[in-house]
């Protein structure tokens, strides 16, 4: 599938970067949030809404359009494993921490490491 991401001078292509993750927009109406205004007060919103106030998308949001991970700060994303996910791998003492995390990368991404400045 063609995903490109929506937001404003944003060029991110899944097939120029396969590590980065696409989100569709949230459901009108399905949650809400408490974002902090320009005034410093916390104000309910529909979640969909403050995605589209934050991202300052200017236009109207069709259920095509993607916000690429970029987007978001590391500490919104969290991996999940199976509910009966059993551990299978036993790893050799001598292996120092840096080539154990090296080789586990696959599954944990440092999105840092790939955001632009926008």
């Amino acid at each position: 599938m063609n995903r490109y991401c929506c937001v404003p001078r944003c060029s991110s292509w899944i097939k120029r970067d396969p590590r980065l993750t696409f989100r569709i927009f949230p459901e009108q109406g399905t949650h809400q949030v408490s974002p902090v205004n320009k005034f410093g007060q916390k104000e309910r919103i529909d979640r969909r809404k403050a995605w589209i106030l934050k991202l300052r998308i200017g236009k109207p949001v069709s259920k095509f359009m993607d916000v690429c991970s970029l987007h978001f700060a590391d500490k919104d994303y969290f991996y999940r494993s199976k509910a009966t996910v059993v551990p299978e791998q036993m790893l050799d003492a001598s292996r120092t921490r840096k080539e154990v995390s090296y080789t586990q990368s696959s599954c944990a991404i440092n999105f840092d490491s790939l955001r632009r400045k926008l």
